[in-house]
């Protein structure tokens, strides 16, 4: 989640805020305070991280890890408000569906390797009761749910078939229930 949060901010840093800045140079303090939130950010992910593998490892406890979440909730929901507040509606105004979807594009698809958008879609459906209203409202197309999700989501669930098995991940749960 935190490498995903991580590729997240990256592809704002680098690819929207420039966008937008070029489009409404005006909007330069909001744009520049986004990329000082992410900054902010980064101490907390990193804490968090390593937390989490020491979690893992049996080096720390989980209040460790839920006070290293705590402690990355408060700037990461102040920076989400802000940026839904602020630069979202400077999106909405300076760029089109298709500008946003190029900016996806190129930020945020294009980079990830087959491995990482499998395991981020693993990741995504891990633990999710997959049931026709919550399929439409996500608006998942059939094809995909029974071809991509499903099975992802049902291996999730089989010990030694999990796309997170052999991998510390695959030992969290255990630790934190």
């Amino acid at each position: 989640m935190m490498h995903t949060l991580r590729w997240h901010h990256e592809g704002e840093d680098h690819h929207l805020w420039p966008l937008l800045l070029e489009r409404e140079p005006g909007s330069s303090a909001v744009l520049d305070a986004m990329q000082a939130e992410h900054h902010a950010i980064d101490g907390p992910v990193l804490a968090l991280e390593a937390h989490a593998r020491g979690l893992v490892a049996g080096r720390t406890e989980p209040r460790d890890v839920m006070d290293a979440v705590k402690t990355l909730a408060k700037p990461l929901i102040e920076h989400l408000a802000h940026e839904e507040d602020e630069a979202m509606e400077i999106v909405s105004r300076v760029l089109s569906h298709r500008d946003w979807n190029d900016f996806e594009q190129r930020a945020w698809i294009d980079g990830y390797t087959v491995w990482e958008s499998v395991r981020f879609v693993a990741w995504m459906v891990d633990g999710v009761e997959w049931n026709r209203p919550i399929r439409r409202r996500a608006g998942l197309p059939a094809p995909i749910y029974w071809a991509v999700v499903k099975p992802l989501a049902l291996i999730a669930h089989v010990p030694g078939l999990s796309i997170w098995a052999g991998t510390p991940a695959a030992r969290v749960r255990s630790r934190v229930a």
